[in-house]
């Protein structure tokens, strides 16, 4: 018996145009689960691992120290990040902001019954952040915060 030695990466790319019988053999060597398609919201999920998608070193994503405890830097630290956050869960996606019909989607933070409740909505006819803090659907809002929740918090002050 030979052993056939192939990356990851090789074998992600080979099964896309696979024949069935190649399929089965790399699906018995690496899993089926292997292979199914990822959410990028399971892919990218904290700050490390949007660097390595990014493929940037993480002082790149920070403009002050990222431990700073100034108020204002952490907000302008969230400032940077958010639309890189933004840019690869909606994935190529460009919001049109000039259609109604498009939605696009935003965490917010509000009060409920004397607690700060995190909640994601729809762009209506104004606008609450910046355009390249929307996202193109709820869940993607809403992963986004679970996700990288320390960085709205910095966005919105709450230390």
């Amino acid at each position: 018996m030979k052993t056939l030695k192939i990356s990851n990466e090789k074998a992600l790319e080979l099964y896309k145009t696979a024949s069935n019988e190649l399929k089965q053999i790399l699906e018995e060597s690496f899993g089926v689960e292997f292979f199914e398609l990822k959410k990028i919201t399971d892919i990218v999920f904290n700050i490390e691992t949007l660097c390595d998608y990014l493929d940037i070193d993480e002082s790149k994503l920070f403009i002050f120290p990222k431990n700073t405890k100034d108020l204002h830097e952490r907000y302008i630290n969230a400032c940077n990040i958010i639309p890189k956050i933004t840019n690869v869960y909606n994935q190529g996606t460009i919001l049109d902001f000039k259609n109604s019909n498009q939605y696009k989607y935003l965490p917010y933070k509000y009060l409920s019954g004397g607690s700060l409740v995190v909640g994601s909505g729809a762009w209506d006819y104004f606008f609450v952040a910046p355009g390249s803090f929307y996202y193109k659907d709820r869940l993607l809002a809403e992963k986004a915060f679970s996700n990288f929740k320390d960085i709205y918090e910095d966005y919105w002050n709450l230390k």
